[in-house]
């Protein structure tokens, strides 16, 4: 549960920081970015982690349905960052549409 709520916070500070470059406020990126790199490096590898040391080595459905699970919410997350990440790419390769587009 500790990781599903982390992962949910990596994802409003991806949306926090596409919607700062987004409005063209580049300047004030790093409010959100930072956080972001910490909150999604340090909760992926906790997840990692968490499903290799605990929930596979139970050995029971409940290990196995809690691995999926994590493994899941993972993998969705991963997507939402490279799909954020390619936007703000995007939207910096082309500055002066930052506010119109």
């Amino acid at each position: 549960l500790g990781i599903a709520n982390q992962l949910l916070a990596t994802t409003a500070l991806a949306v926090g920081t596409t919607v700062i470059i987004a409005t063209g406020k580049q300047r004030y990126v790093w409010v959100t970015l930072l956080p972001l790199c910490f909150v999604a490096t340090t909760t992926l590898t906790a997840g990692y982690l968490s499903t290799v040391n605990n929930f596979l080595k139970l050995g029971t459905v409940a290990g196995y349905v809690d691995a999926a699970c994590t493994i899941a919410l993972m993998i969705c997350t991963v997507v939402l960052l490279v799909a954020s990440v390619l936007t703000w790419r995007r939207k910096w390769q082309r500055p002066n549409q930052a506010a119109s587009g």
